[in-house]
């Protein structure tokens, strides 16, 4: 839980953040700024990827698809991250 769950809820929520905080104040992002925004997603969702596969490898396919913990948690956190950085400027407040 504190290896995932935790830090994905804060950078969401930094995510969130900074775009109110930057709201009418968007200037295009170099490509090393879009890079830096999303490492620590990329290394996240790459460190849960990694327990997923263990995970499988050590309890096999139908408790990989039926347990929340490890693979569905991927899913939810792409979707997320894919709506805190493209939710409509409107719904911010």
């Amino acid at each position: 839980m504190f290896t995932f769950q935790m830090p994905i809820t804060l950078l969401l929520a930094h995510a969130l953040d900074r775009r109110l905080r930057n709201h009418g104040l968007e200037k295009p992002c170099t490509m090393l700024g879009f890079v830096w925004q999303h490492a620590l997603f990329v290394v996240l969702i790459g460190l849960q990827m990694m327990f997923a596969y263990f995970f499988w490898l050590a309890y096999g396919t139908m408790a990989f698809l039926l347990g929340p913990l490890r693979s569905w948690s991927i899913v939810l956190a792409v979707v997320l991250w894919h709506q805190a950085n493209t939710l409509p400027e409107y719904c911010l407040r």
